[in-house]
């Protein structure tokens, strides 16, 4: 299995698949969609914010990401052209949760419509 799982990754890497995960209802990372290319990820966390977030004028969104800065800038400059947002947080993974996530990993914490997004 472990196998397989490691020709999954393999071939997800070579093709550049990113995946978009999101919390379920149970508390569960779950995969919401992938996308291919980095660039597209990042416009894709951008427009689930723009269209679920609620009473953005009063929303402070956290982004954490595991050194990806640059990328975290871009998504703080694109969601402000398409939205009204109180303010952001722009933070850095610690050490242990980093290793979890792996490397330019980002990460959106807002108050949104659902959480049960439906797959676009």
């Amino acid at each position: 299995m472990l196998q397989f799982v490691t020709l999954i990754a393999t071939i997800g890497n070579v093709l550049k698949i990113k995946p978009i995960l999101r919390r379920s209802k149970d508390g569960y990372i779950v995969t919401y969609k992938n996308v291919r290319g980095r660039k597209a990820a990042l416009n894709t966390l951008i427009n689930l914010v723009c269209d679920n977030i609620i009473k953005p004028e009063e929303q402070i969104i956290d982004i954490a990401h595991a050194d990806a800065y640059e990328d975290s800038l871009y998504i703080m400059d694109k969601i402000r052209e398409k939205i009204n947002i109180r303010d952001f947080i722009n933070t850095s993974y610690d050490f242990c949760t980093g290793s979890h996530v792996g490397p330019d990993t980002i990460a959106l914490f807002f108050i949104g419509k659902d959480r049960e997004l439906v797959q676009s």
